[in-house]
């Protein structure tokens, strides 16, 4: 069948472009090669922090704004709740990248960043929190937390109504231009449309090799722990350490569990299909070595295990554009472990630029490089 555009991929950006898509009355087609909000890629683990105070680049700022207001707007049509409040605590060094570029965007965008010192955050945390010496935190109360799997599937479900087909467990073997658009071949067979968004996560680099664009899959060991008893609730958390790594601890609502793991490392992944799914003997050490030093509270019996996938780009910013050959294919691409939050902004964002809409502005820091 012919399709006025398919997307390639229906993780977190794919279901919003898929969604942006059929909201302009499109025929669209969705290929995922799993399940709708699979566990095998990048867009699970139940939870994902929304931030304004951006360290990673001020221009992020204003994409995640509108990312919010997609958030909302995905809420108010169709009833799910996917986003809850919740206060984020940033660690670091007052010299190291998280505090120093907070700050930086917290200044530009006007976001409301409390400095706190450590005994008033082990006041406020009843001593379940501690800010090593030499450490400076900074507290968002406006943070957010996202309920991925929700939040995947409502997009999926969204764009179903508003008249987009979906394929599950049909996995892309190959695409090609024809004509004035494309054949893209998958285990169910050949599909053509005339625009083509890819947002595969993981497996991007395949779909994309020929662009040259350097793509670094890691894996990701997730814990869910459960909070000690007679701690005291717990903010979301991000700290940088003296040595660069970063970890994070992100509570459940209600508090109960939450959610660590380490930004930064990773082992290298050479096929995303084939990766270890069960724990590794050296998975857990620097997780509890972070809980035990910074958050006690969550150091009580593990409950929970899961790994996700990371696709980096080599300085840490994505890859969302058109294809230097192909002007009515867009893709998005190392997303490197901080995309999930922008998924609204960035599936209209796709969907505009593989229509070739005269408005759609591409923040220049996106672009392939």
């Amino acid at each position: 069948m012919n399709w006025d555009a398919i997307v390639i991929g229906l993780g977190g950006v794919g279901s919003s472009a898929l969604h942006a898509f059929a909201r302009r009355g499109l025929r669209v087609l969705g290929l995922e090669a799993r399940g709708i909000a699979h566990a095998l890629g990048s867009s699970h683990g139940q939870t994902r922090l929304w931030r304004r105070g951006y360290y990673e680049h001020p221009d992020y700022v204003p994409l995640v704004d509108a990312a919010l207001r997609g958030w909302r707007a995905l809420e108010a049509e169709t009833g799910a709740r996917l986003v809850e409040p919740v206060e984020l605590l940033q660690i670091g060094p007052p010299s190291g990248s998280l505090v120093q570029g907070t700050r930086r965007s917290a200044a530009e965008h006007g976001v409301a960043v409390e400095e706190l010192e450590a005994r008033e955050v082990q006041r406020r945390y009843r001593g379940a929190l501690r800010v090593p010496d030499g450490m400076q935190a900074l507290s968002e109360r406006g943070a957010h937390l996202l309920w991925v799997e929700r939040c995947v599937a409502t997009a999926v479900a969204a764009a179903e109504r508003a008249g987009a087909r979906v394929q599950s467990d049909a996995e892309v073997r190959s695409w090609r231009a024809e004509g004035a658009g494309f054949a893209v071949e998958t285990t169910r067979g050949t599909e053509h449309s005339g625009a083509l968004a890819i947002a595969a996560g993981p497996w991007a680099g395949t779909l994309l090799r020929e662009l040259g664009a350097k793509l670094d899959v890691r894996r990701k060991p997730v814990f869910w722990f459960e909070r000690e008893a007679g701690a005291a609730p717990l903010p979301a958390l991000f700290v940088e350490q003296e040595d660069a790594s970063s970890y994070y601890a992100f509570p459940l609502p209600g508090g109960a569990l939450a959610k660590a793991a380490e930004h930064s490392g990773g082992d290298p992944v050479a096929d995303p299909s084939r990766v270890a799914r069960d724990e590794l003997p050296h998975d857990r050490a620097g997780v509890r070595a972070f809980l035990e030093r910074i958050a006690p509270g969550w150091r009580g019996v593990e409950a929970g295990f899961e790994v996700c996938l990371y696709t980096l780009s080599p300085d840490g910013h994505f890859f969302v554009d058109r294809h230097p050959e192909h002007a009515r294919l867009a893709f998005a691409a190392g997303l490197s472990g901080h995309g999930f939050k922008f998924s609204p902004a960035l599936g209209e964002l796709l969907a505009g630029l593989a229509l070739g809409e005269s408005q759609v502005a591409r923040p220049p820091f996106l672009a392939l490089r």
